[in-house]
């Protein structure tokens, strides 16, 4: 992401996690830079009581929400 954006989804997810993010899938289906991603998501998402995990399939990532009971 660019500085910009990083900086607006900063914004963007300290309000999902003010109104009761806690789990989030990231399904990486197509990625040209899967290892960038997860570092900078990583990075935006470490410390803030979220717990995160990456899929390289969709059915993995339901499968893993569902025991949270989120789908």
């Amino acid at each position: 992401m660019t500085p910009e954006v990083s900086e607006t989804f900063k914004k963007a997810t300290t309000k999902r996690i003010a109104t009761g993010l806690k789990y989030v899938a990231f399904y990486l289906s197509k990625s040209a830079c899967p290892q960038a991603f997860k570092q900078q998501f990583h990075d935006l998402y470490q410390n803030k009581n979220i717990n995160f995990k990456f899929f390289n399939d969709i059915d993995s990532a339901k499968s893993w929400l569902k025991t949270y009971e989120i789908i």
